[in-house]
């Protein structure tokens, strides 16, 4: 599978976790399922010294990146934990990265809007 053949969210992060995480951490976990905490990140990694990092994964095809509210939630909360973003703009076939302590208004070249429901980011 190629990037450009992503469709949604999951085949997104499919073809991530083959074509980068896999290359990059000694273990790949997709952890998140329905008995999971609200909010929880999408998979987690683990290096050779076991340090965890994890990534929550999301998929546009505007210039928005959309969270649910239990999502920016569960950062604040967990903000020791080491949890990056990594989106699909499939519009202009670009992959955005960026740390979840880096989900600041005042911070980066982001906007962030926060609506009726759902925090979203613009890239």
């Amino acid at each position: 599978m190629k990037r450009t053949d992503c469709k949604t969210e999951q085949d997104f992060k499919k073809w991530y976790i083959a074509s980068v995480l896999q290359k990059q951490y000694e273990y790949v976990f997709c952890i998140e399922t329905e008995e999971t905490v609200k909010g929880f990140p999408d998979v987690m990694c683990l290096t050779k010294t076991g340090k965890a990092v994890f990534f929550e994964f999301k998929y546009t095809q505007t210039k928005k990146i959309k969270f649910q509210p239990t999502q920016p939630a569960f950062y604040k909360a967990h903000g020791k934990m080491d949890i990056w973003v990594v989106a699909y703009k499939a519009v202009t076939d670009e992959v955005i990265e960026f740390p979840v302590w880096d989900m600041s208004p005042l911070k980066g070249e982001r906007r962030f809007y926060l609506n009726s429901k759902n925090l979203e980011v613009v890239v």
